[in-house]
C-alpha cells in the first residue's frame, strides 16, 4: 500500500521560482518528507535550496541510454525526470512528478496528500485513461504494439518503481527507433496499458483538487492571485506570475494573446490589468511598424 513516507516528491522545472517554492513548501508543510527539485540545468544552474537536487544535462539521455529524443525533449520528454530521478534514489517505492507551474494554494496540498496516502496504483494521472480516438502523442504507441487512444495530462503523476522500469523501457525503445512524436503523456499511457501495472486517474479519485476547470494545460492562471488563496483545496495548473507573462509577451510569444489570458486578466487587479494590456499594445504597434 502506497504511503507518504516510500513516496518522493519532484518538482521538475528549469529554476525554483515562486510558484515551485510556494508548493513545495506547502507540501512539506502538509507531511510530505522527502522533496526533490528535478532541474534541467542546460540554460544555467538553479538554485534550488533548501530542497536536494537531481540535475538535468545535455549528457543525461545518453547516460539513460536514450540515443535519438526529439529537439525540445527537456519539455516534451519529462518521463526522464523518473528515470534521473530514480538513479539517485532507487530506494523509493513511488515518485511523484510535479510540474514547477502547479500550485497547491490553501488545503489544497493537505487534500492532495490525503487522498494520495494508502493509494497503491501504480501510475496516476489527470484524466488518465482511453478515448474516443487517437491521442495526438500516442500515436506512435501503434509501433510499440499499444492502443494509441490512451491519454493523460501530465503537471501532476505518480509512478510506482515498477512502473517507472516500465516507462524507462519503452522510451528506451522509442529513442532506438528515432521516434519523435511520442512525448511524456504517450509513455506514460503505454506503461498503463501493461497487464501488471495498475492506474487510476486523479481527477476520479480527488474530485475536488483536481477539477478541469481550473487544472489543465490551458488557459494560464496569474500566481499573484493564486498563490494567497486560503479557502480552496483546488490545486491549479498552468500557474505564471506577472513578470513571466510581460516577458512572454514582450517577446512575441504566439500563446499570449488576449483570448489565452483571460484567465489571467480576470484575477488581475486594475494595476496588473493595464500593465498587460500595455504591453499587448506595445507588441502590437511594434508588429505594425515591422510591416509598414
Amino acid at each position: 500500500m502506497g504511503t507518504l513516507d516510500d513516496t518522493i516528491f519532484l518538482i521538475r522545472g528549469q529554476q525554483m521560482d515562486v510558484v515551485a517554492r510556494h508548493t513545495a513548501a506547502a507540501l512539506e508543510a502538509a507531511g510530505a518528507r522527502r522533496i526533490v527539485a528535478v532541474m534541467d540545468e542546460r540554460a544555467g544552474p538553479a538554485d534550488t535550496a533548501p530542497y536536494p537536487k537531481v540535475s538535468i544535462g545535455a549528457d543525461t539521455p545518453a547516460a539513460l541510454g536514450l540515443p535519438i529524443l526529439p529537439e525540445h525533449w527537456g519539455w516534451f520528454c519529462g518521463d526522464i525526470c523518473y528515470y534521473a530521478a530514480r538513479q539517485v534514489y532507487p530506494d523509493a517505492a513511488y515518485y511523484c512528478l510535479i510540474e514547477s507551474d502547479v500550485a497547491m494554494p490553501g488545503q489544497s496540498a493537505s487534500a492532495f496528500l490525503k487522498g494520495l496516502d494508502g493509494v497503491d496504483a501504480d501510475l496516476l494521472a489527470v484524466d488518465l485513461g482511453p478515448k474516443d480516438e487517437p491521442q495526438r502523442f500516442s500515436r506512435q504507441l501503434t509501433r510499440l504494439h499499444l492502443d494509441p487512444t490512451w491519454g493523460c495530462i501530465l503537471p501532476v503523476t505518480r509512478a510506482s518503481a515498477a512502473a517507472v522500469k516500465v516507462m524507462h523501457k519503452l522510451r528506451r525503445v522509442s529513442s532506438r527507433r528515432g521516434f519523435q512524436r511520442l512525448n511524456d503523456e504517450g509513455v506514460l499511457c503505454g506503461a498503463a496499458q501493461h497487464p501488471d501495472l495498475s492506474f487510476l486517474s486523479l481527477d476520479e479519485i480527488m474530485p475536488d483538487v483536481f477539477g478541469h476547470e481550473d487544472f489543465n494545460t490551458n488557459p494560464p492562471h496569474l500566481a499573484e492571485a493564486i498563490l494567497p488563496r486560503v479557502r480552496t483545496s483546488q490545486a491549479i495548473h498552468p500557474v505564471v506570475t506577472l513578470v513571466n507573462v510581460l516577458e512572454r509577451i514582450a517577446k512575441g510569444n504566439k500563446n499570449y494573446f488576449p483570448y489565452r489570458l483571460r484567465k489571467i486578466l480576470e484575477e488581475a487587479s486594475p494595476d496588473q490589468q493595464e500593465a498587460i494590456a500595455s504591453a499587448l499594445r506595445d507588441v502590437d504597434a511594434k508588429r505594425e511598424s515591422e510591416t509598414d
